[in-house]
């Protein structure tokens, strides 16, 4: 199957298909020899030689070594040594998350959701309402409207470096028919390739597990460090308020750091 990489993270890639490989290549090369023979004779009166002469030539075809290149051999490496890998691959809904252990590599095919509140906290959904509203100032002004119910420009940049402190990295969930439990995990923004969201299969290695009837809030999956750990684990005991639960996952779920999602 040729895969549409949604998302690689190359630093994963080198990393695990090191491990496996022992090491890692940068480039590979492929030699072809053509080999014929040429007749030839001499015949002068009556003295005559004939013989065969050998000549060859050399093909030298260099390949560079390309990230998908590299994950082909590493998904193959993961499933031919599933002991050292860990791998899993969730076809079908028979997998528990208590059958996967911490550090395993999973593959699932789900339906990939970026949550509202994400959305809007993150440095995307903030950066460009920031510069709309930037923009509708500067408009406003230029047309003499009324533009002091709208935020100062100190306000404005206050808001710009509390995007800065967001980052731009991206939380997703991932849901399937199939399971009854779901997946999380952080996307750094320097490895997407396409928008995320829709149905796709999802790559990671675990890194953390919770149960039936416990809940983590999106804000502070562990990845996503925008609250401190004795505020996120007061939160977690007391659960989603009214209105809340659609920024927060109930388990069970698993989180995963990911390595690859395509399609």
């Amino acid at each position: 199957m040729l895969r549409n990489f949604i998302y690689l993270n190359l630093t994963s890639l080198e990393s695990y298909l090191s491990a496996m490989e022992d090491g890692l290549r940068n480039s590979a090369e492929t030699r072809a020899i053509k080999s014929g023979a040429v007749k030839g004779g001499v015949n002068a009166k009556l003295l005559s030689v004939g013989g065969e002469k050998e000549r060859g030539s050399e093909e030298t075809t260099s390949r560079v070594d390309t990230p998908e290149a590299r994950y082909e051999r590493l998904d193959q490496l993961m499933r031919k040594d599933v002991k050292h890998s860990g791998w899993v691959d969730i076809a079908h809904g028979n997998v528990s998350p208590n059958d996967i252990k911490f550090g395993a590599l999973v593959e699932l095919e789900c339906d990939i959701i970026i949550p509202d509140a994400i959305k809007i906290l993150s440095s995307r959904g903030l950066g460009a309402a920031v510069e709309q509203l930037e923009s509708l100032a500067q408009v406003g002004e230029l047309f003499g409207a009324d533009v002091e119910k709208m935020p100062s420009k100190d306000e404005l940049n206050a808001m710009k470096k509390f995007q800065g402190l967001l980052g731009s990295d991206v939380m997703f969930i991932g849901e399937s028919e199939d399971i009854e439990w779901s997946v999380a995990g952080k996307l750094s923004a320097e490895y997407l390739r396409a928008e995320v969201e829709g149905h796709a299969r999802i790559v990671g290695k675990v890194s953390a597990q919770w149960g039936k009837g416990s809940w983590k809030p999106l804000l502070a999956i562990p990845g996503m460090n925008l609250l401190p750990r004795r505020q996120r684990r007061e939160m977690e005991k007391k659960g989603p308020e009214d209105g809340q639960k659609d920024n927060w996952l109930e388990g069970p779920a698993i989180m995963l750091d990911v390595l690859a999602i395509y399609n």
